[in-house]
């Protein structure tokens, strides 16, 4: 079952994790020990190192139930743009957006969970 306040509560942690381009190692590493929290064995690879970055691709391979199953690969962006200030979120009702003079970045880190 899809718990959707976990869900809700881990974007908002998140978007609130400074990780503009070639700096996502914080939000990186908050990705990884979410995924191991839920039995997944996670990699950091060396990407970030090759293009001047602080962190690479989290990688997390979650263990299959069907033997004999096809993989899938899921992908997410953790990066966003500069902000002068930092990040907040509205929240109304199911909806949340950015405050007035902020980016929420929430666009690339909701397929991260």
């Amino acid at each position: 079952m899809i718990n959707q306040e976990r869900i809700k509560h881990l974007l908002l942690e998140l978007v609130q994790i400074d990780s503009h381009s070639r700096k996502e190692r914080e939000v990186a590493l908050r990705i990884k020990k979410y995924c191991e929290e839920m039995g997944a064995q996670v990699e950091i690879d060396d990407a970030g190192e090759k293009v001047g970055g602080n962190s690479g691709n989290v990688i997390a391979r979650f263990p299959g139930t069907v033997s004999d199953a096809d993989w899938i690969m899921m992908s997410a962006h953790n990066g966003h743009r500069r902000s002068r200030r930092r990040r907040q979120a509205n929240h109304r009702g199911r909806h949340h957006s950015h405050r007035r003079h902020t980016v929420l970045g929430g666009d690339d880190k909701s397929a991260a969970p």
